[in-house]
């Protein structure tokens, strides 16, 4: 991860670098650092007319390293669990959260050297997200205060001008207009976050012998993450440029909808399996029939996600980039509060 914004920056060649990502990546869940990040490496790409034209596959590029990472981190981590015994018992719990630190400060260190390599940009004193919400709430209070015999302004958000400038009320308003196509998301993402629940649960009560090797339950999740990095430079450099010799262009909303129903599709898969290994013997299932819910959730990954992140960062506004994205990203968290919640109520 940091060694791919390294090149990005310091080279700005037409080609991303993925050395050293076995060493860095084991982090990229860390999602609090994805907003940044991403509108970093896009920034420096689109500074840059020689990287310009590759915009589009930045953004497979940055999903191919994070689930990279992601893989990893589902089959690591088992294994130093597995492997490691501490205050007496097998399963060593402190030695996983030690070895992943670890490896974030690495990662962070890395990150660091190669800020001499990076360009200062003048950032502005102002608080854009303070002063993005500051101008919802003026055009809120002052609509609610306007009187009828007043001219009606002909969207809420104009009630603003005045006390915020026409330029930023209309970025403004072309970021509430994008944020409303993301409703559907905070769902989408709790349903992703099942692998590491409901379908590791599943995997449980399964046979996880393969080719005569045993594997632990929570690392058949990784089926996904590989799933996903080896479809992505298929759909990036074949399938993508065939489709466009055929003037096939799937736009990223409909790219987004497609990827919808076919991660719906997986949960259907899931459901197919679940209620054949409570109709066998205990454990006579095996676990490679997993794979279809697994490649269809990372195939609506691919055509969600990806689509999704290159839309929000083409239509935002400049000063807006980094406000969309991460309201793209904020998704994810409100989608894992939907899995808390129903669980906490026992649906």
């Amino acid at each position: 991860m940091v060694w791919t914004v390294f090149n990005i920056v310091s080279q700005q060649s037409a080609a991303i670098n993925f050395h050293g990502v076995l060493i860095t990546s084991l982090d990229f869940n860390w999602k609090w650092i994805n907003s940044s990040l991403y509108n970093f490496i896009g920034s420096k790409t689109v500074q840059n007319p020689r990287t310009k034209r590759i915009i589009n596959r930045l953004f497979s590029h940055y999903y191919f390293v994070y689930y990279l990472g992601i893989f990893l981190s589902k089959i690591v981590p088992p294994m130093i669990r597995a492997e490691t015994s501490c205050f007496g018992k097998n399963g060593c719990y402190p030695a996983v959260f030690g070895a992943l630190g670890s490896i974030f400060m690495m990662s962070w260190i890395v990150f660091l050297i190669g800020k001499i390599y990076y360009k200062d940009e003048r950032i502005s004193d102002e608080n854009v997200i303070l002063k993005f919400f500051g101008c919802i709430k003026h055009a809120l209070v002052t609509k609610m205060k306007s009187s009828s015999s007043e001219e009606r302004k002909e969207h809420w958000i104009e009630y603003a001008e005045g006390r915020y400038s026409l330029e930023f009320i209309d970025d403004v308003h072309t970021v509430i207009k994008i944020t409303k196509l993301f409703i559907p998301l905070p769902i989408y993402y709790a349903l992703l976050a099942q692998q590491d629940s409901s379908w590791t649960f599943q995997a449980s009560q399964m046979d996880t012998t393969v080719f005569g090797f045993r594997i632990e339950p929570d690392q058949a999740k990784a089926m996904g993450p590989v799933f996903l990095f080896t479809m992505i430079p298929i759909w990036t450099y074949l399938v993508t440029p065939i489709l466009k010799t055929c003037d096939i262009e799937i736009s990223a909303l409909k790219s987004m909808v497609v990827g919808g129903f076919v991660s719906a599709l997986s949960f259907i898969c899931a459901g197919i399996l679940q209620i054949e290994i409570n109709s066998s013997v205990e454990k006579t299932v095996n676990i490679l029939w997993q794979i279809p819910q697994f490649f269809l959730i990372m195939f609506g990954e691919l055509l969600l996600s990806i689509p999704g992140l290159e839309f929000a960062f083409k239509q935002a506004p400049e000063s807006m980039k980094s406000v969309l994205t991460a309201a793209f990203f904020i998704n994810n968290a409100f989608g894992n509060l939907i899995v808390v919640l129903i669980t906490e109520i026992k649906l």
